[in-house]
């Protein structure tokens, strides 16, 4: 299978869902993945939808959210758990033909690659070993997730530094914190001039290989400040 540039760095066959899955379905897949863009706090789906499509998230964070069933009374949503940049999500409504069991809201601005219903009934007609294979994955997963293996607390991960007034010596203190959070895992402090012209994979595999991330805001000019 031919990488696909608008995946960024992301290989198919990593993810969970399509492992072990042989070059013909993996080709297939590709080749009908579409890129959609979700702003933050923009719905993915809703609960109780009828399912349209699954979901691969390259960039940003998703969140699900169990919604109560009298919103009229002001009742938040529960917080159920959370996608990261390089997981599926919305594939058991698919597979199962029921309706959506949370809403999944973007936490930031995203960038998912959707395969639509249409194309995954095609591929349960053309390739019915592959989707056995898709099958078996998913309800693992729904296993491990009502096992609490999705839920995920909401600590952050990524951080926008941004100057609050003339100057602020932007570098010392994003040093600084950098330093403070590498007692909890891997840090990458990214400025203006390392991330320019860069696409959404660069920064999928960013938030990949590090636990948290560092954006730096020079001065408050421009599409990156913004």
């Amino acid at each position: 299978m031919t990488h696909d540039p608008r995946f960024g760095e992301l290989d198919l066959r990593s993810l969970s869902l399509f492992s072990g899955l042989d070059e013909a379905a993996l080709a297939i897949i590709s080749e009908r993945l579409e890129v959609q863009w979700i702003a933050s706090g923009t719905d993915l789906f809703q609960q109780n939808e009828t399912a349209d499509a699954l979901y691969i998230l390259l960039s940003g964070a998703l969140a699900v959210l169990h919604m109560p069933a009298d919103q009229a009374l002001g009742a938040e949503p529960k917080w159920v758990g959370q996608v990261l940049a390089g997981e599926t999500v919305g594939e058991m409504a698919m597979l199962s033909g029921k309706p959506r069991t949370a809403t999944v809201r973007a936490i930031r601005d995203c960038e998912v690659l959707r395969f639509k219903r249409s194309d995954f009934e095609a591929l349960m007609a053309s390739e019915p070993s592959a989707m056995l294979q898709i099958a078996r994955v998913a309800f693992q997963r729904l296993e491990a997730s009502q096992a609490g293996g999705r839920k995920r607390d909401r600590q952050g991960r990524t951080f926008a530094i941004v100057p609050a007034g003339q100057g602020a010596n932007m570098a010392a203190f994003a040093h600084t914190l950098s330093q403070a959070l590498m007692r909890f895992g891997g840090v990458a402090l990214i400025t203006q001039a390392q991330a320019a012209n860069e696409s959404s994979g660069y920064f999928h595999a960013l938030e990949q290989r590090h636990r948290f991330v560092l954006y730096l805001a020079e001065t408050n000019l421009g599409p990156w400040f913004e």
